[in-house]
């Protein structure tokens, strides 16, 4: 019988060869170096930790850093749903910062008042922190520490919006 090592260890390596963002492959690697040798750390949460890297875009991982590491940043902290134009950059990325929220369960909301949020439009890193469960494959990950700060500040510039111009990109559809 395999050890629980040599399964997720496999598991990485059948990950990584398919990957198609190169940047992932080491946050990959981080998973099998932090779990395949801690007794704390079950093989199937190992590999929950690993189908869920896998699944999440890496502009998905540069967020969960923003949302980490917020302190030093200006992100807006606006309601997205009561702009007329938003850049279709913004929308797409506000999109996946949903998705983080509601198929993943790795990021909830700061305010206690608010229940759930229901769709992209009531998104921004600024109103998150990661969830326990978020909280733990953020380290398993080794998210801070991997994602160079350039990539995450790529991906903020889209939450630091100027005051809107008629000219947007679009009606925020």
């Amino acid at each position: 019988a395999r050890s629980g090592a040599d399964e997720i260890f496999e598991g990485v390596l059948l990950k990584a060869k398919n990957e198609h963002e190169e940047k992932k492959a080491k946050i990959l690697g981080n998973i099998f170096a932090n779990t395949a040798f801690n007794s704390v750390i079950s093989v199937g949460q190992a590999n929950h930790a690993l189908k869920i890297a896998e699944q999440l875009t890496y502009r998905q991982m540069c967020l969960l850093s923003l949302i980490t590491v917020t302190e030093g940043i200006e992100l807006s902290d606006e309601d997205y749903g009561k702009r007329k134009k938003i850049p279709y950059e913004t929308i797409s990325l506000l999109q996946e910062t949903y998705d983080l929220y509601s198929n993943y369960g790795l990021i909830v909301l700061n305010d206690p008042n608010i229940v759930l949020v229901q769709n992209w439009r009531g998104m921004s890193p600024k109103k998150f922190h990661l969830s326990p469960l978020g909280e733990r494959y953020q380290q398993l990950m080794e998210i801070e520490e991997t994602i160079p700060d350039e990539d995450a500040m790529d991906v903020a510039k889209h939450f630091q919006l100027a005051p809107e111009e008629p000219d947007s990109e679009n009606k925020g559809g």
